[in-house]
């Protein structure tokens, strides 16, 4: 059993890709729970900013790991040819279904908290009304990188319909 958990664990760890993907998943998540949490009091203007941080963080971790395990348990199940329970998939994906729900909604009370002091005087460190140059900056990019990512998912899936159009 030893063994074969250190061939599993030689041959996931062993691919380049596996490894970038996992950094990218996990890294946001933990920068967002470490910027919010070490910034947690520097927010006056809108104390809900790092609170927002350091929950999507750790709800986006679990997300991202409870993925990872249910994936690696699935291979493991189709590499020893088993059976994979489908009463089990719907359990996992009712829990994932919550999850994104609730982290969908906190995403939009994110929105409000941080889009609404758009444009803070970031310069005036001295100002206790303001937030912190690095935790507003960091939320704020986050928020807009996440609309930019989903635009750039949609128009790569517009085009993949249009090509798939012509060429059928």
């Amino acid at each position: 059993m030893l063994d074969f958990v250190g061939k599993a664990f030689g041959i996931i760890f062993a691919s380049v890709g596996f490894l970038v993907c996992l950094a990218l998943l996990l890294a946001i998540p933990i920068a967002s729970i470490i910027i919010g949490a070490k910034y947690k009091d520097d927010c006056p203007v809108q104390k809900y900013i790092p609170i927002y941080l350091i929950v999507a963080g750790a709800f986006g971790l679990f997300r991202n790991l409870l993925g990872m395990c249910h994936q690696g348990r699935k291979t493991h199940k189709k590499r020893s040819g088993e059976q994979v329970e489908e009463e089990r998939s719907k359990e996992r994906k009712g829990c994932e279904g919550i999850i994104d729900c609730f982290m969908f909604a906190w995403f939009i009370c994110g929105n409000i908290w941080i889009y609404g002091n758009y444009k803070p005087n970031l310069t005036d460190a001295t100002h206790p009304k303001y937030c912190n140059q690095t935790l507003y900056l960091f939320a704020f990019w986050l928020t807009t990188a996440t609309y930019i990512a989903v635009a750039v998912a949609c128009c790569c899936g517009c085009c993949f319909v249009a090509l798939a159009a012509a060429f059928s």
